[in-house]
This record gives structure tokens, sequence and C-alpha cells, in this order.
């Protein structure tokens, strides 16, 4: 049989021993009670790799973005996205169900909002329409519509337009790495001006388990405190899972990229090896699924 690599989504990206090593080597706290130690490093790394005051640890970045946008829009308004968007084509029944907002979907270019159609709808309120307290952006378009990454100076420019009229900004960065890759930044260079931004650690980042929800304090510690009100709070012996996921700024070998490595216990030698895990997709790779 002709061996064979699946393309269909990163998220059957392989996991490294290194990682496995790191889950065998880890101590057992209590989480939820900020006693597990491999837990509260990974937020507190986690934070400063993306430029964020406080970070939350979670399952997966469906229930960090989920969490974010209930904690930033209020009840009865709308939520502004891409209409290719993956909260808008696969999430949109979570803030609906949960949160009593709704998705207003902007038509877009490949991922990227018009900022005049984005000041329309912020500004529209013909039929009572519902207003929008909230905007989204993802960091590379959704896998639909090519994966195309989203510059920085873009999403500062945007953002700057949705707080100019009292809106919250979240970030969908589960494919943050590869936009950093991409476009030869560090994560933290695409997150400026954004209230809150999720970033997957099962992706380009090959992890077995979780993502990351990072941003100003104030709405990840809301976030921290809804994760027990819908189920996403408690993880018992949460550090073996954390153990591969434990992220430290980097620069990629003469690119000056974001990417994270993740340490290993150290082997017989002494030494303490590290897998480089951030990475571009390579030329010609066909959109992925999320």
């Amino acid at each position: 049989m002709t061996p064979s690599i699946d393309l269909r989504s990163d998220t059957l990206s392989p996991s490294t021993p290194a990682m496995f090593e790191a889950m065998a080597a880890t101590r057992i706290g209590m989480a939820s009670r900020g006693e597990d130690e491999t837990v509260n490093r990974l937020e507190l790394v986690g934070a400063a790799t993306l430029g964020a005051e406080a970070c939350v640890f979670l399952p997966n970045v469906t229930s960090a973005n989920l969490l974010a946008l209930l904690v930033q829009a209020p009840r009865a308004t709308a939520i502004l996205m891409d209409r290719m968007a993956h909260i808008n084509q696969v999430e949109w029944y979570g803030i609906t169900a949960f949160g009593g907002t709704v998705p207003w979907p902007l038509e877009g270019n490949r991922g990227s909002l018009d900022p005049t159609a984005v000041e329309a709808a912020f500004l529209d309120r013909n039929g009572g329409r519902t207003p929008a307290k909230l905007c989204v952006f993802s960091r590379t378009s959704a896998p639909i519509a090519g994966g195309v990454p989203i510059s920085a100076d873009e999403t500062r420019s945007l953002a700057a337009l949705a707080h100019g009229h009292g809106a919250a900004v979240h970030l969908d960065g589960a494919r943050l790495p590869n936009a950093a890759a991409a476009l030869g930044v560090p994560m933290a260079a695409l997150t400026q001006g954004v209230d809150t931004v999720a970033l997957s650690l099962t992706k380009a980042l090959c992890a077995p388990f979780g993502a990351l929800l990072a941003g100003r304090a104030e709405p990840i510690e809301a976030a921290r405190a809804m994760a027990h009100h819908v189920g996403f709070g408690r993880f018992h012996r949460a550090g073996p899972r954390h153990g591969p996921d434990e992220p430290r700024q980097c620069p990629a070998a003469g690119a000056g990229r974001g990417c994270i490595r993740v340490r290993r216990p150290a082997s017989e030698s002494g030494r303490r090896p590290a897998a480089l895990l951030g990475r571009a997709p390579p030329r010609g790779h066909p959109p992925r699924h999320r």
C-alpha cells in the first residue's frame, strides 16, 4: 500500500513524541483552584506570546469564541462578522442559544471586511434593527475563502472603527500561527487593537488538546467565570493535557516569525531540546477545514 499524508485538515497534524513525554512528566494540580503549575505557566506565557493582559485555557476554539462573545455582546444585540466566517457558518447557534445575540453577516473579500460596510452596519437603524455591539475578525479567512492572512494594519484599522462606535472586538485567531508565519511577524503583532483573541493549540501547533482565549483582563476574567456556567470551567487532571502546550515566544530561524516551542523533560544527556512547531503551510496546500 502506498503511504499517504492526509491533508484534509491541520487538525490531523500528528503530535510530536516530545509532547507526549511532557504529558508523562507533568505534575497534577487542581486547575480550577489555580493550583496547577503547568496550567498557570501556560496561561502566563500564552498571554505574553499574544500580547495580552490575561489568558485562560479552554478545550477548543469554538468554546473560546463562544465565551468571548457571551461576555462582550449584551443580549438582544448583533455581532458583525464576515459572511464566510466560521462563527457565522458553524458556530452561530451557540451565541444565539446561550447569548441571545444574532450574527450580522457582511459581504467580505476573502475574509477582509470592507470598512465602509462595517461603518454602515453600525449606523443602520432601519426598521428597528438590532444594534451591533461586537465585531468579529478572523486572522486568516475561513478555509472555504482560501485561508488568506489578514494584515495587522487592516485589523488595527477595523478595530479602531468598531471601538469608535462603542463596540468590542474579538479576533478568531484559530490559525494565528499560520498567519504570523506567512506574514513574517510575531503573533502579538497581529492582535494589536482587539479586546480578545482565540488561539488553537491543535492546528498549526499540532498539540493534542486545547485552545487559549487571551485579551484585556476584564473580559478574560469574565470568560473564566462564565466557563463554569456553560460547562468548560473544570478540567480535572488538566496538567498532563497542558504539558505539551507550554509555549514561549521565539524567532523562527532568520525570519523573525512568531512561533511556539514545546519543552520536553531533560534527556539522559542533560540537554533540553525543543520541538519547533510554528510554521507556514506549504505552497499549493488546499484550503483547510477547521
